[in-house]
Order: structure tokens, then C-alpha cells, then sequence
């Protein structure tokens, strides 16, 4: 049997993409607004355009 070892799937259309407080780097899934051990909660980074309170755009 297999094992999720990744609760993150690769979503094209991720508020997370295009946000500024998504944190680059070392430690995937995180923001500066979210919890550093749990990260972006999966119902956010793997929902299709999904709203975030704390979105902000890079642009």
C-alpha cells in the first residue's frame, strides 16, 4: 500500500502563486501569515482560485 507523503498538489491556479507573502526558499508551502511548522493550508494552496484573507498581489 501506498503512503501520502505530500499533501500539496501542483495547482496551476494557486492564489499562493501570485501572492507576495508567499515565502521563497528552503521551506515549501510557507507565508509569512501562516504558521511556519503547518504552512499554507492545503484547502488554499490546492484549491482553483481560491480566496485567502491575507492575499496580497505581487503586483
Amino acid at each position: 500500500m501506498g503512503e501520502i507523503t505530500d499533501k500539496y498538489h501542483l495547482n496551476m491556479y494557486c492564489v499562493c502563486s501570485k501572492c507576495k507573502k508567499k515565502q521563497e526558499g528552503d521551506y515549501a508551502y510557507s507565508c509569512k501569515e501562516y504558521n511556519r511548522e503547518k504552512g499554507i493550508p492545503a484547502e488554499i494552496w490546492n484549491g482553483k482560485n481560491m480566496d485567502c484573507p491575507y492575499f496580497q498581489s505581487k503586483k
